[in-house]
């Protein structure tokens, strides 16, 4: 009848090769899984030192912007103290002398309260007639408005 012996060689030589595959298999696999673990290791290796660059990068970042806002501050501090000691020193100038010019027996006269006098002209400017100390007072609000002007362009540069 038939013979078997062919077809159990043939049987057992399929069974041989599928262990076979499978052997194969198990270490492609594992050689493989080997290779990723080493690739995660390495990413998280690369990913820790751009997130410690990145931190050293904002901590630089943060100390130069401190540095910059202390230089603007004492800039800033600096350019008030200047226009501030400029100012008074212009307003004592300016009472020395409006108080000089006022004084009684000054040479310019009997100072700015003085009436213009009847005969100017239609081409002289018109005259206001102030009292002294409200022509400290108004000169001293433009030595003032002047400095605050002076300190504002100072600060914006």
């Amino acid at each position: 009848m038939f013979n078997l012996l062919p077809w159990r060689m043939v049987g057992g030589g399929l069974v041989a090769l599928a262990f076979l595959s499978l052997l194969a298999h198990d270490r492609i696999v594992t050689r493989q899984n080997g290779k990723l673990k080493e690739q995660i290791v390495a990413c998280s290796q690369a990913r820790e030192g751009e997130r410690a660059a990145y931190v050293a990068a904002q901590e630089e970042a943060a100390r130069r912007n401190k540095a910059e806002v202390e230089r603007i501050e004492a800039d800033q501090r600096r350019v008030t103290h200047e226009v501030e000691s400029d100012l008074t020193a212009r307003l004592e100038r300016l009472r020395r002398e409006l108080r000089a010019q006022a004084a009684p027996g000054s040479a310019s006269g009997a100072g700015a309260a003085q009436a213009p006098t009847a005969g100017a002209g239609p081409d002289e400017a018109p005259r206001v007639c102030l009292a002294p100390d409200e022509l400290l007072r108004a000169a001293e609000n433009e030595e003032r408005h002047d400095r605050l002007i002076d300190w504002v362009e100072r600060q914006t540069r």
